[in-house]
């Protein structure tokens, strides 16, 4: 009975520091996503078939030659 005791509290001990490790790194987390400079915006697009020039590019050859 004493061995079954002494497992479970090293068990539990092991759970209870990887538990405290993940909730600092969780913490840390949200504190650096908190203090980020970046920042996601939705931005409506004007026309989504047009093609801009610099989206276009230039092939030596044609690519679909040969399919």
């Amino acid at each position: 009975m004493e061995t079954l005791i002494l497992v479970c509290t090293i068990i539990s001990t092991i759970m209870s520091i990887f538990a405290l490790a993940l909730g600092g790194f969780s913490v840390i987390m949200v504190v650096g996503l908190k203090n980020s400079t970046h920042r996601i915006e939705w931005r409506p697009v004007d026309d989504p078939f047009k093609n801009d020039p610099e989206d276009i590019e230039d092939f030596e050859k044609d690519p679909t030659e040969g399919i």
